[in-house]
């Protein structure tokens, strides 16, 4: 959570996966109970089909 609440303008699976040096498998299983959660929040980025993950505060 906090990795994702220092980047207010959103970061992806794949990019937490590297910093945290984990499988996304593993990340997507976080991000799901995180957004379940309503601590976060994803768009799909339509350029790229890749989903960007936002904290809450940031979802307008």
């Amino acid at each position: 959570m906090n990795l994702v609440s220092t980047h207010p303008e959103g970061i992806t699976a794949k990019i937490l996966s590297a910093r945290l040096n984990r499988p996304i498998s593993m990340i997507n299983y976080c991000l799901k109970d995180l957004k379940g959660a309503k601590f976060i929040q994803g768009k799909l980025n339509k350029e790229n089909q890749q989903w960007i993950y936002y904290p809450v505060s940031f979802i307008n």
